[in-house]
C-alpha cells in the first residue's frame, strides 16, 4: 500500500495504466475483437490526466483517512 507521497505517486500512475490497458482489452474480451492500444493522442492524454488526478485523490483520502484512524489510538509523544 502507500507509505509515503512517493508511493501515492506511484501506485496512482499504476493504477492508471491498469485502467488504460483493461479499457483497451475489454472489446478483446466482450466482442472477441483484435487486441488494440490505444492511439497516442491527445483525447488519451486528457483522459489519462483526469484519470490520473482522480485515482491521486482517491487514493490520497483513502491513505489520509488510515492515517487518521491508526493514530487516534495511539497517546501523544512528549518528545523526551
Amino acid at each position: 500500500m502507500v507509505g509515503s507521497f512517493v508511493g501515492l505517486i506511484a501506485l496512482a500512475l499504476v493504477a492508471v495504466t491498469i485502467h488504460v490497458l483493461a479499457e483497451a482489452t475489454i472489446p478483446m474480451v466482450l466482442d472477441h475483437a483484435a487486441f488494440v492500444l490505444p492511439t497516442l493522442n491527445n483525447g488519451l492524454l486528457h483522459h489519462a490526466i483526469s484519470l490520473y488526478i482522480a485515482y491521486f485523490v482517491a487514493i490520497g483520502a483513502i491513505y489520509a483517512i488510515r492515517l487518521t484512524l491508526t493514530s487516534a489510538g495511539r497517546p501523544a509523544r512528549s518528545g523526551i
